[in-house]
């Protein structure tokens, strides 16, 4: 048998035993053109959903009265709510940790929720909304973009955070923010004149793209506390801009807090809240701080 012959009879019996068992010519060659694909590599969860996760975590470990669910049309967070140990609150302080922490993290957020709820002050303490996962195939323009559509959800967090405590009766609403949640909060601040009576900007840091802080500090003329713990050179450099800024401008309700590093000592935290509770009650006009 010529070999041609051989080849062609072969095609022709395979042919028919797939017609037999009924598999249509399109299927197979989508099957030849689209093999089926390997099971996917187990992999970490992604960024974006690392706030969640937090926010479950709390909901399952804090009491339910502590908890507030915030939300406006574009998203939803949670709140941790604590009330005044006093029969009139001195104000209402909302508390903004940094880029993924959550709203009862370890380093001063939590503990000063707390202890400033013990002091005689409304707390309600929040976390940034997810930070966009970095996809560096994207042009340039294009992340900055998203970097800007996040800064446009963090600031309304801020925004309606704050308005929620003056719906609920808070007279003064101060706002306390933690490395890019104080950057934050300076330029609402700036912005929008009667969102925050009083701004404590803890371990401030500036965006790689934006108004600098000193240059924000220009449009802001109530009380605000810069907390610089003294640990890195960066920290001393734009603290140091800040602290010319306000001297130049004469503006009189700015103080620069210089302590060591709360992690460094034992108590340091305690001791940093106690003076941020001593520093507000002397800033704020008299009201309910007595």
């Amino acid at each position: 048998m010529a070999p041609l012959y051989r080849w062609s009879l072969l095609i022709l019996l395979a042919l028919s035993n797939m017609a037999q068992a009924g598999i249509p010519d399109e299927e197979l060659d989508a099957d030849e053109l689209h093999p089926a694909a390997a099971p996917p590599a187990i992999q970490q969860l992604p960024s974006t959903t690392r706030g969640l996760q937090h926010e479950q975590d709390l909901m399952r470990q804090l009491p339910g009265e502590q908890q507030l669910n915030l939300n406006t049309t574009e998203q939803h967070w949670l709140g941790l709510w604590l009330p005044a140990a006093r029969p009139e609150a001195h104000g209402a302080i909302v508390l903004v940790a940094d880029r993924a922490e959550h709203a009862d993290w370890p380093q001063l957020i939590g503990p000063a929720r707390r202890q400033l709820s013990e002091a005689g002050w409304q707390t309600l303490a929040i976390a940034l909304p997810d930070q966009p996962a970095e996809d560096f195939g994207l042009p340039q323009e294009q992340r900055l973009e998203r970097q800007q559509a996040w800064r446009l959800l963090a600031r309304e967090r801020l925004q309606h955070s704050a308005s929620h405590l003056r719906e609920q009766g808070a007279e003064q609403v101060i706002l306390l923010g933690r490395g890019e949640a104080a950057w934050l909060a300076l330029q609402v601040g700036t912005e929008q004149a009667d969102a925050f009576d009083a701004l404590v900007l803890y371990r401030l840091r500036s965006p790689e793209t934006g108004p600098t802080a000193s240059t924000l500090i220009e449009g802001w003329d109530k009380p605000l506390l810069d907390i610089v713990p003294s640990s890195r050179a960066g920290d001393d450099r734009s603290a140091r801009e800040r602290r010319l800024t306000a001297q130049r401008l004469g503006y009189e309700h700015y103080q620069q807090l210089r302590p060591a590093d709360p992690a460094s000592m034992p108590q340091g935290q305690t001791m940093l809240i106690k003076r941020i509770d001593g520093w507000l009650q002397r800033s704020l006009p008299e009201g309910n701080t007595d």
